[in-house]
């Protein structure tokens, strides 16, 4: 299996798993923290490129970081079903992790989901989207330079694959997308809560099932 570095914390069930955005590093999830551990048990993992994992292959797609995360989840024994968070790139992958394994995901919250067409923007822009990070995250932009690189040159083919993969699972969905601000995770936490918590209420009722009916009144 990959080295990859990854954090748990946190207790219950549905687990919580955070997808980051590329180029940022577990530590984005911060400010969450630890109010987001009252809720469940919480996963935060660098994928390879990022601090403390393995140097990434040149080209990474949703399909393979969607492997290397069930590889994590299997090895934690942390059994489904997940209620996915993803940012950014990672709410593509979140996306298509629901729509690959829909009996693994019991809810998704997506923060700031980067549209699909947004490839050739982001790939022109990388030197100064790595400088962004950096600044944002603390951590040195060589740190950062390889993740973001390799997944932005897989993006078509995760857009691909999530065009290809079947329908929406049909679980509850929040999506965060403020105006303003492409990290609600760090500058909204409130409202990343707010939607994690409806979410989870959601999968709770579900979980429950539909309360009894009342028998009807015999006829007179």
């Amino acid at each position: 299996m990959a080295r990859l570095r990854w954090v748990v914390s946190g207790r219950g069930r549905p687990t919580i798993v955070l997808i980051n955005g590329a180029g940022l590093p577990l530590e984005s999830w911060h400010a969450l923290h630890p109010a987001i551990e009252r809720l469940g048990r919480v996963l935060a993992w660098n994928r390879p490129g990022l601090p403390g994992s393995e140097k990434p292959v040149r080209r990474v797609d949703g399909a393979a970081v969607i492997v290397q995360l069930r590889t994590l989840l299997a090895r934690l024994e942390l059994p489904p079903p997940y209620v996915i968070v993803g940012h950014s790139v990672g709410a593509l992958y979140a996306q298509l992790f629901a729509r690959l394994h829909p009996a693994d995901v019991a809810g998704v919250v997506l923060l700031a989901p980067t549209p699909p067409s947004a490839g050739p923007r982001l790939r022109a822009r990388q030197a100064s989207i790595v400088r962004s990070l950096a600044r944002l995250s603390g951590v040195a932009p060589a740190a950062l330079r390889r993740n973001v690189r390799a997944e932005l040159a897989g993006f078509d083919e995760t857009v691909r694959a999530l065009a290809d993969a079947g329908p929406w699972p049909g679980v509850p969905l929040r999506v965060v997308a403020p105006r303003g601000t492409h990290f609600p995770q760090s500058t909204m936490p409130t409202a990343v809560l707010s939607a994690l918590r409806e979410v989870l209420a959601a999968v709770n009722r579900a979980a429950r099932g539909p309360a009894p009916s009342t028998p009807a009144a015999p006829a007179a």
